[in-house]
C-alpha cells in the first residue's frame, strides 16, 4: 500500500515538474501514536529508484 501511494505521489510530481530532496514517511496508528522517518538525498529527484 505504501509503495502504491508513494508511486502516485511521484507520478504527480513528474507531471508538475517537481522534484524532492527529502522523503518523509509518517504513520499514525489507531491509538494516535505517530511514527515519522525522513531521508535526505544528495540531489532532488522524481525517480522511484531513489526512494527509501
Amino acid at each position: 500500500m505504501i509503495a502504491e501511494l508513494s508511486g502516485d505521489v511521484l507520478n504527480n510530481m513528474k507531471h508538475t515538474w517537481y522534484a524532492a530532496r527529502t522523503i518523509i514517511l509518517k504513520l499514525r496508528f489507531n491509538d494516535f501514536r505517530t511514527l515519522t522517518r525522513a531521508k535526505s538525498l544528495a540531489a532532488p529527484t522524481d525517480s522511484l529508484e531513489d526512494r527509501l
